[in-house]
């Protein structure tokens, strides 16, 4: 009945129903997206999405009523539930349509190859894979934090199953997750692995027969790689102008202070020889 009251029109296409708002013109746009998404998860990972439902919220302050969701999310799949609400009002430019219905209808659909075929893979796998769905790209401050994490051995620990509760390592999560299965791309293809899992295979015999190690390995590997691109740039890129004005002035007072001591020590010894003398 709140969908009924909310949503004036519906649209249908290749198995999306679309409940919104907006023109026919616009609901038309937004199903040719989602139809889009859909060929593309095929195409990269040999699943299916299944019939799916999308909510097409008119403003931020419905999807958050919808949802319940207080922080900045502009979209939200509810995988056993096989629908998306997305919030229309969302910049463009930060949330591209396209891409958001990729990301959550990968979930939908890798939600349902995995109760189909009786298996499961890691939160973490599942965010990367949405993310490279998409098509996200790291962002140069990310970069430099999961190379310095990688140099101190520490990089694959942020391949958690559950979210950080903290903002900041929630962001290093989903980096870390991206990385990881961008690394896996350049080693073998996704299709063969969602292939061996639906013939049966575990999560690491599928990572050996389409990456060539199991993910233990190949973790370490992807470790050991992000650490070999660490240089001294990302520690002044991390610290910052402030903080490169600051470490200047500690040197400099280093400097002051040895140049001092020194100076000191040799009057004291001038002075010693002349008395002596």
């Amino acid at each position: 009945m709140l969908l009924l009251l909310l949503f004036a029109a519906v649209s249908r296409l290749d198995g999306f129903i679309l409940e919104h708002n907006r023109s026919q013109v616009q609901a038309t746009a937004v199903l040719h997206c989602a139809v889009s998404a859909k060929r593309h998860i095929k195409r990269l990972f040999a699943i299916d999405v299944p019939p799916t439902r999308i909510l097409l919220c008119d403003n931020t302050t419905q999807f958050r009523h919808l949802t319940g969701r207080a922080d900045n999310t502009v979209g939200l799949a509810y995988p056993a539930r096989r629908f998306v609400v997305i919030n229309a009002s969302a910049d463009p430019l930060s949330a591209p349509l396209k891409s958001l219905l990729r990301h959550e209808l990968f979930h939908i659909a890798v939600y349902h190859f995995c109760r189909r075929h009786r298996t499961a893979i890691p939160l973490w796998l599942n965010e990367g894979l949405a993310q490279l769905c998409e098509g996200r790209r790291l962002t140069p401050d990310m970069e430099r934090f999961l190379r310095a994490r990688a140099k101190t051995y520490a990089a694959a620990a942020l391949l958690k199953n559950r979210y950080p509760k903290d903002h900041f390592k929630k962001r290093l999560f989903y980096a870390a997750s991206l990385s990881f299965c961008k690394f896996l791309t350049k080693l073998g293809s996704w299709r063969s692995f969602f292939t061996l899992l639906a013939k049966g295979y575990t999560i690491d015999e599928a990572s050996v027969g389409a990456f060539g190690h199991d993910l233990a390995r190949l973790m370490k590997r992807w470790q050991e790689e992000t650490a070999r691109s660490y240089s001294i740039l990302d520690v002044l890129a991390a610290i910052g102008l402030g903080g490169f004005v600051a470490l200047l002035i500690l040197v400099a007072v280093f400097v002051f202070y040895v140049r001092y001591h020194r100076a000191k020590k040799e009057l004291i010894r001038k002075e010693t020889d002349s008395w002596l003398t």
